[in-house]
């Protein structure tokens, strides 16, 4: 879930990403189920990940592509969840294995981020 979004330049003002009523600035990427519950970004119901490197299973982008950038939100995950953030990826194949991604992994028990572990990897 997210509750909001927002992208900054270093010569650029502050960016909102996510407007909190619909997925308008959003492309739903191989299905799965996507909606704004409460001015939340809900994700769920995915459908077809894998960990082969050429398949993709459902995700979320944004229509538009950025340069640098500082990306802020606040972020909640289900419990026994596994989400993430995938940055500099390909459009084709998984986005997983084709730029960085910030993984979040629920492992607590109250199904908040405060017991999970999370890295940031390079592909």
């Amino acid at each position: 879930m997210i509750s909001s979004a927002t992208s900054q330049a270093a010569t650029a003002e502050s960016q909102r990403l996510f407007n909190g009523q619909n997925l308008a600035g959003w492309v739903v990427m191989n299905q799965g189920e996507w909606k704004v519950e409460s001015g939340v970004l809900v994700g769920r119901n995915g459908t077809n990940w894998t960990t082969n490197p050429e398949l993709s299973g459902s995700w979320l982008r944004s229509e538009k592509q950025f340069g640098d950038f500082v990306l802020e939100l606040d972020y909640s995950i289900s419990p026994g969840g596994n989400s993430g953030i995938h940055f500099r990826s390909a459009l084709e194949k998984n986005p997983s294995f084709t730029g960085y991604a910030r993984q979040g992994r629920q492992t607590g028990p109250n199904g908040d981020l405060s017991d999970s572990r999370i890295t940031t990897e390079s592909r």
